[in-house]
């Protein structure tokens, strides 16, 4: 199984998610609620772990979304890890 963390900062300024991975390359994301950043990532996780990895349809991936200390009322009802992996959507594209 390969295992993949998405670190997400919140910018109070600009009211701004955004999220980076030191183990997926290419990817860094910026949306306006922590909802949109997990459906984007649900959709480009797949594709970056398969173009820049190498890594094949159809292998268990673990992606862990470290949310940043609460800094919103969003953040409020949210765990501090969130796990793409339990995501239906995760799975069809690579798990």
């Amino acid at each position: 199984m390969y295992q993949f963390t998405i670190d997400v900062s919140y910018y109070a300024d600009t009211g701004v998610f955004v999220g980076t991975s030191d183990n997926i390359p290419g990817l860094t994301l910026e949306t306006g609620t922590i909802a949109e950043l997990l459906e984007v990532a649900m959709d480009i996780v797949p594709e970056l772990l398969s173009s820049n990895l190498d890594i094949p349809k159809g292998s268990r991936v673990e992606v862990d979304v470290v949310l940043p200390p609460t800094q919103s009322p969003e953040l409020d009802r949210l765990h501090p890890t969130y796990h793409l992996a339990e995501s239906g959507a995760i799975r069809e594209g690579v798990a």
